[in-house]
């Protein structure tokens, strides 16, 4: 028999508090972001992203996002008939060696690099892999080794062409600008010609966004305007929200087409050669 006793008459106006207070939290979030993406210079962002992230938890051995392991998504795409079952792998913002250290226990060899204070981490994880590699690069890095091999990336950018790459859980998003994105596809389709990208991050549009569009429009009567898709969270950092057409035209610039692509339970996508 269902319970008949009635809730408690003080429960409904505390719900209808605690909803009033995450709506208010949500809000003054949105609005230190807002604020930060348009007071913060352009050229400074990738070096305040790597300073939040190098004092962000849950990314270490021994903590929560790492000891996850592959996400069900990562496995799928990892497991498909677009990527080769093994070989070499070049992992691009590693984090603290997440994606590393399961893709060294499927046996690859992989080459991993990450800009913040993070990758100290990804270096003592890779300690129990002989076949791991770990630097301290950004992707700007990376384009440089394969520009003008120079840069703490030269060597890589100049040896054997790796046969998949493996794009750090949204670090792509990390990149702020057009123009830089559509160099990093340009690079990786030189250091892995005949290989795979899979790629994942944050998409475009969500009932948030929705709810604070008058947030936005608030401050830019206040502040000069944001660039569209620019965004900044405080355990990431600054970010760049992709729109569902944007993955074609960056994909067709850097060589590549899209294989596959979802929005669930994260945007995420697999680059294949061949525009």
């Amino acid at each position: 028999m269902p319970d008949s006793r009635p809730v408690p008459r003080w429960l409904p106006p505390l719900l209808k508090v605690h909803g009033a207070w995450s709506a208010l939290h949500r809000a003054e979030q949105r609005a230190v972001g807002e604020w930060i993406v348009r007071c913060v210079p352009v050229e400074a962002r990738d070096a305040v992203t790597a300073w939040v992230y190098s004092g962000s938890s849950g990314y270490r051995p021994g903590e929560g996002t790492f000891d996850e392991g592959l996400r069900e998504w990562e496995q799928r795409a990892l497991d498909s008939d677009w990527f080769p079952r093994g070989g070499r792998v070049l992992v691009g913002g590693a984090g603290g060696g997440r994606e590393m250290v399961a893709l060294a226990r499927r046996g690859w060899e992989v080459s991993a690099f990450e800009p913040s204070g993070l990758v100290s981490a990804a270096v003592d994880a890779a300690r129990a892999f002989p076949a791991v590699r770990v630097q301290r690069a950004s992707y700007r890095d990376l384009v440089l080794g394969v520009v003008t091999r120079a840069g703490p990336l030269a060597e890589w950018a100049a040896g054997p062409p790796f046969d998949a790459v493996v794009l750090g859980w949204t670090s792509i998003t990390h990149v702020t600008d057009a123009r830089e994105r559509g160099d990093l596809l340009r690079a990786l389709a030189r250091v892995c010609p005949a290989g795979p990208v899979l790629v994942s991050y944050f998409a475009a549009g969500g009932a948030d966004g929705v709810r604070t569009r008058w947030l936005t429009a608030a401050l830019d009567r206040l502040l000069p305007p944001r660039e569209p898709g620019i965004g900044f969270v405080p355990h990431g950092g600054f970010t760049h929200a992709f729109t569902d057409g944007e993955w074609h035209d960056l994909a067709r610039e850097g060589g590549y087409r899209v294989a596959y692509r979802s929005r669930e339970p994260c945007g995420h996508a697999i680059l294949v050669p061949g525009a």
